[in-house]
Formats: structure tokens, C-alpha cells, sequence
């Protein structure tokens, strides 16, 4: 897997949220969708089942040449809103 960087506003979202880097690594192996936001961001997302509830995990990151710069990382109920059919 390439370098992961996360951004400063990644690192303090991911302590905010309680958000493990590790859960982060496996989306960007792993997603269940990858999509392109309008700015041309990409956005890694996977449904994880946590304490009895689905959450939507989104991380939204730039490939660069050697790694994977994570810009935030969150995680939602509101699946229906974000998942793309």
C-alpha cells in the first residue's frame, strides 16, 4: 500500500471523531465505492456496522504520485445521502 500523510485537518478530525488510522488504511485499500467530488477530490467510502448501527465512512483524499494525502475522514448515518446507485 502506498504512504499514507494525513493533512493537519485530517489528524485533528480523526482525534475529534475517534477515528483509528487503521479503519482509515483499510477504506483506502479496500472501499466499498470510490468516487470524485466536483473539485476533483476522491472519496473512499465503506459502510461499517458499529455498536449496532451502519455508519457511512468517508475519506476524501488526493493520489499523489507516491502516497495517499488525506484531507478529513468522517463518518455518518445518512448513508442514502452519499451512497452513489
Amino acid at each position: 500500500m502506498p504512504k499514507v500523510i494525513y493533512t493537519f485537518h485530517a489528524t485533528n478530525q480523526l482525534l475529534e471523531r475517534q477515528i483509528n488510522k487503521t479503519v482509515v488504511e483499510q477504506i483506502l485499500l479496500k472501499p466499498d465505492q470510490l468516487i470524485t467530488d466536483p473539485k476533483g477530490y476522491l472519496i473512499a467510502q465503506k459502510i461499517i456496522a458499529k455498536n449496532g448501527f451502519k455508519f457511512l465512512y468517508r475519506v476524501i483524499f488526493i493520489r499523489q504520485e507516491d502516497c495517499f494525502k488525506v484531507l478529513t475522514v468522517y463518518r455518518t448515518t445518512k448513508i442514502q445521502k452519499y451512497w452513489v446507485k
